[in-house]
């Protein structure tokens, strides 16, 4: 379908060249130089749109100064430190330096096959809101001790389900370069976790909580372009197969995923959003100032205001059609019903999902016109219009247009992971990342079904009711009640 307007710093393959380390690094090199120079895999079409459109959505968007100060610039400071967080680099010699003191290494395969084996074996912890919330205003060193303890045994949990699954894989999927990227990716970052020694009590605590926040931010830069590979990996087994679509388990395998991933990343983000003020800390203790934002604690809005998300949304993918096709974007009119919607929520969340909704309404409503159609005469494209309804259970957000609608047959299809409408777009330079206001319109085929995995992450949903030859209506569904919801509750 169609990308978001977010795009990472950089193509997969510089990122590669600056984060590497030791021979890990050097072979996860190896095997994507070998990926770049088969014909098998399409790189310039993934590595230009799927970057752009699914990595990470803690980017700050493209319209950040288009609008006055207000609610939504304390939503628009929350991405930007969480961009902070995953595009600036740490210090890899003192992380490596760092790890001269943690625990040895499993030695062999078969230990570390056992040590994942362990981890798999146990279940991931059901987290809601409302714990991440409440432990987050306690912030202090024995906090971040706590914090480090129990993401050391529930990252690699987490991580060897993962791993588990990915083994799990057919042959065709899992033995292509780019699976073989993730997966020693993964290896790489359950044993950066694992190896982390325990608390002993004689270290100094904020020192031991920057320690570990360093390996995390590291993980997050390892793992900020997995998407991206693993839709080349997906796109290599298609051209091998010679098959167009991909198979159910295949389809399910990459919900989990990327299920597993986000609430992976949800935790980490959380951990060093909450921490973060210690890493450059010269002297004395976490002050006043931690909270600059009362009702943001760490990646949690305690009352997200749902229409100035959509209102930053629209206002981004207005300014992409702009860019995109030379004209005067589609208006979108955004109407509230039953009061303002607030509520605890991840607005980076929000924001990828609402993104992704207005830039294909705005797409498909221009391409059903024509982009000579306010040329013709004294008329404009009709809006795409957003109600934002407060409800008993739920927040829901409905997006219409009048872009044409899709075809009945076609509907099943628009879940598909890498199926897509749009014309993929060329190859652009591998620093094309250095302007977020740059990134292409249309993608791959990845915004849909990601931004259903983010809307079920606390138990709400997705979905599309579609009138073929008028136009299309979505229905974002969110729990009021979502800080009472694990994500592991709603995907169950």
């Amino acid at each position: 379908m169609f990308a978001l307007g977010q795009l990472s710093k950089h193509c997969l393959l510089p990122s590669i060249r600056r984060t590497k380390t030791g021979d890990c690094g050097n072979i996860i090199y190896k095997h994507y130089r070998a990926l770049s120079s088969s014909p098998s895999c399409d790189i310039a079409a993934v590595q230009t749109t799927v970057s752009a459109s699914v990595n990470e959505p803690n980017t700050l968007h493209a319209s950040r100064n288009m609008r006055p100060n207000g609610l939504a610039d304390r939503h628009r400071a929350c991405f930007e430190r969480m961009r902070s967080m995953t595009s600036v680099q740490p210090d890899l010699d003192a992380t490596r330096n760092v790890s001269n003191m943690f625990r040895p290494a499993p030695s062999s395969q078969d230990e570390e096959r056992e040590l994942v084996e362990q981890y798999s074996s146990q279940m991931p912890t059901q987290l809601t809101l409302r714990q991440m919330a409440d432990f987050g205003r306690k912030v202090n060193p024995d906090t971040g001790v706590a914090s480090v303890k129990f993401l050391k045994n529930e990252l690699p949990c987490r991580l060897a389900h993962a791993l588990v699954d990915l083994d799990a894989l057919p042959s065709s999927l899992l033995l292509t370069a780019p699976m073989q990227i993730v997966r020693e990716y993964y290896r790489q970052s359950f044993n950066d976790i694992v190896i982390f020694p325990e608390y002993n009590g004689e270290e100094d605590a904020v020192e031991y909580v920057n320690r570990f926040t360093s390996v995390l931010k590291h993980i997050l830069i390892r793992h900020r372009n997995i998407v991206v590979t693993v839709a080349q990996g997906v796109i290599a087994m298609k051209k091998t197969l010679g098959k167009d679509v991909i198979s159910p388990t295949i389809q399910e395998f990459l919900d989990r995923f990327y299920l597993m991933r986000i609430s992976m990343r949800v935790l980490m983000n959380q951990h060093c959003e909450l921490f973060r003020e210690w890493l450059n800390m010269t002297e004395g203790g976490p002050g006043s100032a931690w909270r600059e934002q009362e009702s943001l604690i760490g990646v949690v809005e305690e009352n997200i205001n749902v229409r100035a998300c959509a209102e930053d949304a629209a206002e981004n993918g207005r300014y992409l059609i702009s860019q995109t096709y030379g004209i005067t974007a589609p208006r979108v009119e955004i109407l509230e019903r039953n009061g303002s919607a607030q509520f605890p929520y991840v607005p980076s969340h929000l924001f990828h999902i609402c993104s992704e909704l207005l830039k294909n309404s705005l797409r498909a409503t221009v391409e059903h016109y024509g982009v000579d159609y306010e040329m013709e005469g004294d008329q404009d494209y009709p809006p795409v219009r957003v109600i934002i309804v407060k409800g008993e259970e739920d927040c829901t957000i409905k997006i219409s247009d009048e872009g044409g609608g899709i075809p009945r047959s076609e509907v099943d299809n628009i879940w598909t992971y890498l199926y897509t409408t749009a014309e993929a777009p060329a190859l652009l330079e591998s620093d094309f990342g250095s302007d977020p206001t740059t990134a292409p319109l249309a993608g791959l085929g990845y915004g849909l079904p990601l931004s259903r995995v983010y809307a079920r992450y606390f138990g709400g949903d997705l979905n599309v009711i579609s009138m073929e030859g008028y136009g299309t209506d979505c229905y974002v569904h969110l729990k009021l009640a979502s800080h009472e919801i694990s994500y592991e509750q709603s995907s169950s």
